[in-house]
């Protein structure tokens, strides 16, 4: 058996994207909960990034449901923990919206600005994890 063309399973926790979501969601809601200070109500910013961690803990979940696999076969996993947190943020906000008593403007700019900085990350892990044979390395690669 040639050893060079065998790929080995890889755990969900191997795939480092935990980590890389959380330093671009905290960063983004650092930002977020400063810039709401300013406003006098931090207390929006810090629930709006709040929801924003709750859903990603969740999709967090779903990946580490995934059973060990070779690494070509994660792609699917990811995207559906993406689909997952990405879906239930905004959902989680309405109903935080809906029960607390927040400034909508401070709060929505929180949970859009945590979310969306951790789709950046994700995708940018996600790209450097799969490495050339990613979709987007050759657009990224065309345009620069």
């Amino acid at each position: 058996m040639n050893t060079d063309t065998h790929q080995h399973d890889v755990s969900a926790a191997a795939l480092g994207l935990t980590r890389t979501v959380a330093l671009w969601g905290v960063g983004a809601g650092l930002i977020a909960v400063a810039s709401a200070s300013v406003r006098g109500d931090a207390v929006s910013a810090a629930a709006g990034v709040g929801a924003s961690v709750l859903a990603a803990v969740v999709g967090w979940a779903v990946l580490g449901a995934a059973r060990p696999r070779p690494i070509g076969l994660w792609a699917m996993p990811v995207l559906l923990a993406q689909i997952v947190r990405t879906l239930l943020s905004p959902a989680i906000g309405l109903f935080a919206a809906f029960t607390l008593e927040l400034d909508p403007v401070v709060f929505w700019f929180s949970l859009l600005a945590a979310t969306m900085a951790m789709l950046i990350g994700e995708t940018l892990a996600v790209v450097r994890l799969f490495g050339a044979g990613a979709p987007g390395r050759a657009i990224c690669s065309s345009i620069a």
